[in-house]
């Protein structure tokens, strides 16, 4: 819905003048995997959430925003997986920090399943609910998982077969994920499939530092 959107175009107004020194940040909390995490950005270790979406983000809106990256490696959105998004300990510091808007990128790692599943709703629902008793004023954006690369050049012939295998997958999360999304008050949907090419991926899914920067400015 136009909601959100226009929620978030206010508060990008209110941010605009140098007045912002006086007032609290614009907290904005990305919660998703290790895309938002930014592993395998080509940089090892802890440093490499320096390279993450979230980071780019928050040096793209500036001083008026407080930007913090809440990614859990290997985790999914559905409540049936094996690691599991919402019983994180990302999740958790996600709601302590109560953000003003909540983007989330998960399904990525769903697609690891690869079977049929209609619980996404309650999932998301689950996580909603969860972020409005953090703040009931948080804008939530509802993200599809972004695409997978099994052509980009390098990949090992298994990892090329695993992501081909996985990719039907990717759509089919993409199109729940957006009817859910129409479907709730106060959640808009993003698709960025589009967002990124081959060469801004590392191992045909995870972001290099410039495919950081594409999906932060979508």
């Amino acid at each position: 819905g136009k909601g959100p959107a226009l929620a978030v175009l206010a508060l990008l107004c209110s941010a605009a003048p140098a007045s912002a020194q006086d007032e609290a940040p614009i907290r904005v909390g990305c919660l998703g995997d290790s895309i938002t995490f930014g592993s395998a950005s080509g940089v090892d270790g802890p440093d490499s959430a320096h390279f993450s979406y979230p980071a780019v983000l928050g040096s793209i809106l500036g001083s008026g925003f407080e930007v913090r990256g809440f990614g859990a490696g290997g985790h999914a959105l559905r409540s049936d997986a094996p690691l599991v998004f919402a019983n994180s300990e990302m999740a958790t510091r996600a709601m302590a920090f109560a953000p003003d808007v909540a983007v989330i990128v998960l399904g990525t790692n769903d697609t690891v399943l690869e079977s049929e599943y209609d619980g996404f709703g309650e999932d998301v629902d689950g996580l909603v609910a969860r972020l409005r008793t953090a703040n009931p004023d948080v804008v939530v954006w509802l993200s599809s998982p972004p695409q997978m690369f099994p052509w980009r050049e390098g990949l090992e012939p298994s990892r090329r077969a695993n992501l081909e295998a996985r990719r039907p997958w990717l759509d089919r999360i993409t199109e729940k994920l957006e009817r859910i999304a129409g479907e709730r008050e106060g959640v808009d949907f993003v698709d960025v499939r589009d967002v990124l090419r081959p060469r801004d991926v590392t191992d045909g899914v995870h972001l290099n530092p410039f495919g950081a920067e594409r999906l932060a400015y979508r």
